[in-house]
């Protein structure tokens, strides 16, 4: 088949929110502080193709944004015709395609010397592809694309289009010439899956999450308020081991924190399946969905369904 005319580099879990504000301040819940680290590993990545006369093909392979860790609501003029319910007022706009790509422009605003420097990758000829993970399955929206693509492109300094450079994937990167396949994973994890993970959408239009983004959204922002390296210890179980020692140690607890556990349970309990009829309307969305991948990929529908049953 020969030797491709790119490589491949691949990142993930970059858990990029809402970044500095226009006063210079860090949202707090913000985990991404490399901007320009990850400036200097593009301008790399360059350097090394000018030497070897390639092109390379960034993959950012799921949770590439942290959309559950948006807290900030705006005032309702901002989103023309949305209203915010008492819930998204005390934890953060849903899921919705118009909240959405507020979010997403508040993202690329917080984080402009990221994006910036990944515009300049782009148009020195490289390509971006993009994965949805868990935390931002909001990808999967076809406006929420075409808008990232579009501001991405407006951030270059002579001016271009980009479109053709953003590719986004809705389950996993495949490439033959390469021998490469990649997932985020997600989707082996029980409280992490989505039910309908090609077609995720409730009757009304948001994302129908998994257990797990609703721990997040619901309580793990909370703690994080109190505990802001929370999010910084992995696995998880080693905050709450050191949590535990603690509370063994002062023979206290934060209060808040009862009532964080109380909210996430009454948050689970009004999370409900979906209603018979919709299910099957996900089925047949689902099927259809695997059926376009099949011919886009390359890969059989048997396999496909194969891998999905895992």
């Amino acid at each position: 088949m020969g030797t491709p005319p790119y490589k491949l580099a691949v990142v993930s879990d970059l858990h990029l929110s809402e970044g500095w504000d226009e006063e210079g301040y860090l949202q707090k819940k913000e985990d991404f502080f490399f901007d320009q680290s990850f400036k200097r590993f593009l301008g790399y990545l360059k350097e090394e193709a000018k030497k070897g006369d390639f092109h390379y093909r960034l993959l950012i392979n799921g949770d590439f944004v942290d959309f559950l860790q948006f807290t900030t609501v705006p005032g309702k003029e901002v989103i023309p015709g949305q209203t915010f319910t008492d819930r998204e007022k005390r934890v953060g706009l849903g899921t919705g395609e118009a909240k959405t790509l507020w979010k997403l422009d508040r993202l690329i605003k917080g984080h402009k010397v990221f994006f910036t420097s990944i515009a300049d990758f782009l148009a020195s000829g490289h390509q971006l592809v993009i994965l949805p993970g868990n935390h931002d399955i909001e990808w999967v929206m076809p406006k929420v694309q075409e808008s990232f693509k579009q501001q991405v492109s407006g951030l270059v300094a002579a001016g271009g289009d980009l479109d053709d450079r953003i590719t986004f994937l809705p389950w996993f990167y495949y490439d033959p010439l390469l021998s490469v396949f990649v997932e985020h994973g997600s989707q082996y994890d029980d409280i992490n899956s989505f039910d309908y993970f090609l077609w995720p959408y409730r009757k009304d239009g948001t994302i129908d999450l998994p257990a797990g983004s609703f721990f997040v959204r619901y309580l793990f922002n909370r703690i994080e308020e109190l505990y802001p390296f929370a999010d910084n210890m992995k696995p998880l179980t080693k905050f709450i081991g050191w949590a535990l020692v603690r509370l063994q140690t002062y023979l206290r607890w934060p209060p808040q924190i009862v009532k964080f556990f109380q909210f996430f349970w009454n948050t689970l309990q009004k999370a409900g399946p979906a209603e018979k009829d919709w299910v099957k309307e996900l089925e047949k969305k689902q099927t259809q969905e695997i059926r376009k991948l099949a011919q886009m990929s390359g890969m059989e529908e048997g396999r496909l369904e194969a891998l999905k049953s895992h």
